[in-house]
């Protein structure tokens, strides 16, 4: 991953934790829509998922962060990926998952989710899920 790619991705991260609450219930009313068989997976009562939307925008920000020492993040991502297989996370819902955060990137951020920006997401998006999902479905 090139140093362009992770600054736009971190730059473009730092504008939407002002507004982080509103995004989260955005990214996970896209999650729903995209696929409303993941709502199981998640809490049923409003705190709860309040909670867990907590969850999701500080997981997103350590490895955001972590993207300029991407080798000491891949452990991390290795075992959330585990973890979301005991969630009984299946393996498409990591594709159903980065159309929801591009999406919800994209009408967060409006016009500075620039066609650089998207790409960049796009790429963190895919190289972060590959690791989670070879850690997950990795045959033992």
């Amino acid at each position: 991953m090139d140093g362009k790619t992770i600054y736009l991705v971190q730059e473009s991260f730092n504008k939407v934790r002002p507004i982080s609450d509103t995004v989260a219930e955005m990214f996970y009313h896209k999650l729903f829509q995209l696929d409303p068989s993941s709502r199981h997976l998640f809490p049923k009562n409003q705190a709860d998922m309040q909670l867990q939307s907590r969850k999701l925008i500080s997981m997103l920000g350590v490895a955001i962060s972590g993207l300029t020492n991407f080798e000491t993040l891949i452990p991390v991502l290795e075992d959330l990926g585990r973890r979301h297989l005991e969630y009984k996370v299946e393996h498409f819902q990591y594709q159903i998952v980065g159309e929801a955060l591009l999406a919800t990137l994209e009408e967060g951020l409006g016009n500075d989710f620039t066609y650089e920006v998207k790409n960049a997401w796009v790429d963190v998006y895919f190289t972060m899920s590959n690791v989670m999902m070879n850690a997950a479905y990795q045959k033992n």
